[in-house]
């Protein structure tokens, strides 16, 4: 098959977040088999590591994203039937370097990651034969959906109480344009479905690479809590501002050297004023390899409790056998089991409590890593996940 991934990001691990590493992954595996090729936003930064992706993409294009000052970001918004982050996605270099390789290579799946890319399946005359997919992972509906916190800060809002209202209008009409969507997560798909029958999706889940993430050192009883992501993320920032407040000084009072680390790009100012006020905290930005941190920690936290989609740090930190702490919503899409996987914790109290029995009981922090472990490898890893990607392909185009 030929196919073209169509992103609006560049697709790599170093990137520093999940969506760039689950495409990448995709690229690598499908390239065995397939030609690949890319047309993707950059940075410059970003535009450097094109070197990484050369030996999977027969052609790599990359386009810098439109810059525009903020104020006429705010008013273009206001006037445009597009939500914001759509609008700002819109580049005329993009489209044309686009309708430049559909027309220099027939391909037989152009696939749309994510929706602020879709938007150009409006602008290309596609040849008959040519089937179109949406990957939608990341989509303001699913943060709103069925979660109070995140609905609580919609309203709070008033731009993004704008584009949520445009929002419902504008992606079930995008979704009806492709000949099939995927998600990430079973409720996800249920959540597209509530806004737009009768569409094809189907779920193909995040992955891990089991081969990578793998612990190479004993279980660890440093009395050391580890989370990672990338903070410009809403749903990330939640989980760490949640956790310090809330959580943590329970913990700090019982243990008294205690340690959290957090580790990730783009720190926030509300994550700084908390890291700055407690020494107990520290942050060391985005790493290269994160193996090293995490073996070093008694436990991964993921107190997430808004947003959608299967989180690719939990499964990294259950790939490496680290005991997880989770909310509900942290390991949604992962199927993992209270007790035998991962500690489940909804509520603050709770959620101390559990960590606090993670810290004291290494047998139970072994069997939880040892079941995570075995789970990852049986369901999750890679080359089963994009597997499942080019067998999807293949039936949509019989």
């Amino acid at each position: 098959m030929n196919i073209l991934f169509v992103c609006s990001f560049f697709p790599h691990p170093k990137c520093g977040h999940g969506t760039s590493t689950k495409v990448y992954n995709f690229i690598k595996g499908l390239s065995t088999e397939n030609r690949v090729d890319l047309c993707c936003f950059a940075t410059e930064e970003e535009k450097e590591l094109s070197v990484l992706l050369k030996p999977f993409c027969s052609e790599l294009k990359t386009v810098p994203l439109p810059k525009r000052e903020t104020f006429k970001k705010v008013t273009d918004s206001l006037f445009s039937a597009k939500p914001r982050v759509a609008k700002s996605y819109f580049s005329l270099e993009f489209l044309e370097g686009l309708k430049y390789m559909l027309a220099k290579t027939h391909y037989d799946i152009v696939h749309f990651d994510i929706s602020y890319v879709g938007q150009y399946i409006d602008y290309l005359d596609l040849p008959k034969g040519t089937k179109t997919i949406l990957f939608e992972d990341d989509c303001l509906l699913f943060l709103v959906k069925g979660r109070r916190e995140g609905a609580a800060g919609i309203l709070r809002d008033p731009l993004l109480f704008i584009d949520y209202i445009k929002t419902r209008r504008y992606q079930p009409a995008l979704w009806r344009k492709f000949d099939l969507i995927l998600t990430i997560t079973h409720s996800n798909k249920k959540t597209i479905e509530g806004f737009n029958h009768g569409l094809s999706i189907k779920v193909i889940p995040n992955g891990v690479d089991c081969a990578y993430f793998k612990r190479d050192s004993a279980l660890s009883n440093e009395p050391l809590l580890i989370f990672t992501g990338n903070y410009w993320h809403r749903p990330n920032e939640d989980a760490v501002v949640y956790f310090i407040d809330r959580i943590y000084p329970k913990i700090k009072n019982t243990v008294k050297d205690i340690r959290l680390q957090l580790l990730g790009k783009n720190i926030t100012p509300a994550i700084k004023k908390r890291v700055s006020s407690d020494s107990s905290i520290s942050y060391g930005g985005f790493v290269d390899d994160v193996r090293p941190y995490l073996e070093k920690a008694a436990v991964f936290i993921a107190p997430i409790r808004t947003g959608k989609g299967m989180r690719g740090k939990v499964l990294e930190a259950m790939s490496m056998s680290i005991p997880v702490v989770s909310t509900e919503l942290g390991l949604d899409g992962i199927g993992a089991q209270d007790k035998i996987h991962a500690l489940l914790a909804n509520e603050p109290g709770k959620f101390s409590e559990v960590t606090l029995e993670a810290i004291r009981d290494a047998a139970l922090r072994k069997a939880l890593g040892q079941n995570a472990r075995i789970l990852m490898e049986s369901k999750y890893d890679w080359n089963i996940i994009t597997g499942e990607l080019e067998d999807t392909y293949k039936e949509l185009l019989t």
